[in-house]
């Protein structure tokens, strides 16, 4: 299995054998995540892998998951760290599935790890599972693809099937709050609002951003198809009520 085939198979595993990997996959999964080019490119990633069978304590998240490992992510809070983050691991969550390991985005209570003058955003739980992390060919609950988009122009086929693996993307608590506007050439992503989320929720909101943008760019590279990441100043500057700009995506 590759990357591109893992985009339709990858499901978020919970249970895992606490077992080690080999080092050669450890240092496999070093050298994937440092060739990584970030949706903001001046905004260095840090990383750590933590080893569950090398601590005397439980590695604390909110699911409850115990896994042999979580890689973690480090960063400064700058504009858009979240998106880099969730980009980051969602690209390590396709790798770890096409190599028949398991893996699930877990809430590692952000800001309350630090290393240096950095601190905890993201992590994603990884190891063999105990059950089998490759799945099917499948349709999973996900919102459906025309009500997640507005299409201005008639697109091509491969618009289209971008669009789909961006709309099969896990979210936290499936929540799916992508939106797009679709040209024939370009896609302007919007995150939708929710009143109901407390504020502190909306960097998870940015993390599952950027686990859709990895999909969605994943998908465009399979298709050949060349992609550059774009702001828009009018819709920066435009408030679209119920929804916030993300950025855009232009197919060249």
């Amino acid at each position: 299995m590759d990357m591109y085939e893992a985009i339709w198979r990858r499901k978020s595993i919970y249970h895992y054998n606490m077992e080690a990997l080999d080092e050669q996959m450890l240092r496999n999964i070093r050298a994937f995540l440092d060739r990584q080019i970030l949706i903001k490119e001046d905004c260095k990633v840090d990383y750590a892998i933590l080893c569950q069978l090398e601590q005397k304590k439980p590695i604390m998240n909110e699911l409850g998951v115990e896994a042999p490992y979580f890689m973690v992510i480090y960063e400064h809070e700058v504009e858009r760290y979240y998106l880099n983050a969730g980009y980051l691991l969602g690209q390590l969550s396709l790798y770890i599935t096409s190599k028949g390991l398991g893996s699930c985005f877990v809430n590692m209570s952000f800001g309350k790890r630090g290393k240096g003058d950095k601190r905890i955003i993201a992590a994603l739980a990884f190891g063999k599972p105990k059950t089998s992390s490759r799945l099917e060919p499948h349709k999973p609950k996900r919102i459906p693809i025309d009500y997640l988009c507005v299409y201005k122009e008639e697109v091509s086929q491969d618009i289209k099937k971008v669009m789909k693996a961006a709309s099969v993307s896990p979210s936290c608590m499936n929540s799916q709050p992508w939106r797009f506007v679709v040209y024939h050439n370009r896609i302007h992503i919007f995150l939708k609002k929710d009143r109901m989320i407390k504020k502190w929720f909306h960097s998870e909101q940015m993390v599952d951003m950027g686990f859709m943008l990895s999909n969605l760019l994943m998908e465009a590279e399979n298709l050949w198809l060349t992609t550059t990441i774009d702001y828009v100043d009018n819709l920066v500057e435009k408030p679209v009520k119920n929804y916030v700009y993300i950025l855009s995506v232009v197919f060249e």
